[in-house]
């Protein structure tokens, strides 16, 4: 008896693991609901800004819980532009940023809790270049031999 309670627990694991795995596919691609580092991505909106970072923003997923995401807050001629990067873990291992850093972003205008900010494709600072979307805004962590730090 306990072999098939093991086998049925298994089965309902593995179950819940592909279906997870096949929900969050689609996100970021407009399927789905997006989470907080897959915002609508549309590439007709699609836009350069230039600027100053000056502000690292490090976000939680809950109170107390590890950091999840970062943020930067670059200043433009046109004002503050809140820019959406994507998960710490995947960021940080290739780019971290500080405030001060000069950098060039390529992405997609979105509107997020009523204000302008910018979903990053692509953020180069001096000769680094960091790759974190496609041209359809597909996430490069999501495959992660897809995304990687051009020089």
């Amino acid at each position: 008896m306990p072999n098939k309670t093991i086998l049925l627990l298994l089965l309902l694991f593995g179950f819940a693991d592909v279906s997870l795995l096949w929900a969050q596919r689609g996100m970021g691609m407009g399927q789905g609901t997006p989470d907080q580092y897959n915002r609508p991505y549309n590439p007709s909106t699609v836009e350069t800004i230039e600027g100053e970072v000056s502000e690292i923003v490090y976000i939680r997923k809950n109170t107390g819980s590890r950091i999840h995401g970062v943020h930067l807050v670059v200043k433009t001629e046109e004002g503050l532009v809140p820019v959406h990067l994507g998960p710490a873990w995947y960021v940080e291992r290739q780019a971290p940023f500080k405030a001060g850093d000069r950098v060039t972003v390529v992405g997609s205008r979105i509107t997020f809790n009523d204000e302008p900010a910018v979903v990053a494709a692509r953020v180069t600072r001096g000769e680094m270049t960091l790759q974190l979307r496609d041209q359809d805004g597909f996430p490069a962590w999501r495959g992660w031999r897809k995304g990687r730090m051009v020089n």
